[in-house]
């Protein structure tokens, strides 16, 4: 390892390759973790404090209030106990077995710091749609995105964390990223840009075949969720142009 390479901590790390992509000026709109990440309070402060939306994966047990003053409870506890008609379906892409799809429910609570201050932002639970197997499991995340943030925009950036999963499965099993067997770091960093950029070309390449081939079925964006008919967001709002869903629907905010 180089010296100059200093020891982070696992929150650490993401952070730093964020600042590292703002001061580069990579353009982004939202940050998605899984719960290693989205159960750390100081991380989603650093989120906070960097201004950058969110919509990450939390435990069941992550804690939350209705109110600045109300005492915390599990998010499991709180999602648990919404009445069934108030949560909708959303298909969030298109998957080889048709559209994937859930039951989904955003409120708008606070989440606690170990010290008691709160942060507002929406509690996000998933559960298995209609006709889905029963013992799928529940889902839950947390967003720092405003009042008005529409649900199924919330939904799909939540599962856009997929397709990083998918590259790290394919790249692994398809083009030898697993396979590495040198000892030094700077090689290692050397086989992962030559693995980052076959797998980036296989990508395009899969794109421009995907414009020149028709297709039956209705048309869907390559490489990133695709929404479902527009019936079946209710979430996105009601008559009036207001964006949040009306109370006992996808969405409820709490004073």
């Amino acid at each position: 390892m180089p010296e100059a390479v200093e020891f982070k901590t696992k929150p650490e790390i993401p952070l730093s390759l964020l600042d590292e992509a703002r001061s580069l000026g990579v353009p982004h709109s939202c940050i998605t973790v899984d719960t290693d990440y989205g159960d750390k309070p100081p991380f989603l402060n650093a989120l906070d404090e960097r201004e950058e939306h969110s919509v990450v994966a939390v435990a069941q047990s992550f804690s939350v209030a209705v109110s600045r003053s109300a005492p915390s409870v599990a998010a499991e506890v709180v999602l648990e106990a919404e009445e069934k008609s108030a949560w909708v379906t959303l298909s969030w892409r298109e998957g080889s077995r048709g559209g994937e799809r859930a039951k989904f429910r955003a409120l708008r609570l606070w989440r606690l710091d170990a010290d008691g201050t709160p942060h507002v932002g929406w509690l996000i639970g998933q559960r298995p749609a209609r006709g889905q197997q029963s013992e799928e499991k529940w889902r839950y995340y947390w967003s720092n995105f405003p009042a008005d943030m529409p649900l199924d925009r919330m939904v799909e950036y939540a599962h856009w964390r997929w397709w990083i999963e998918q590259y790290h499965e394919e790249a692994k099993q398809l083009l030898g990223w697993d396979e590495f067997q040198g000892r030094r770091y700077d090689a290692f960093h050397r086989h992962t840009v030559a693995v980052m950029l076959s797998y980036s070309f296989l990508v395009w390449l899969e794109w421009r075949e995907r414009g020149e081939v028709k297709r039956r079925g209705r048309w869907r964006r390559a490489f990133s969720p695709s929404p479902g008919s527009p019936a079946a967001h209710p979430a996105r709002g009601r008559p009036g142009g207001s964006r949040l869903a009306p109370l006992g629907s996808a969405a409820h905010a709490y004073p």
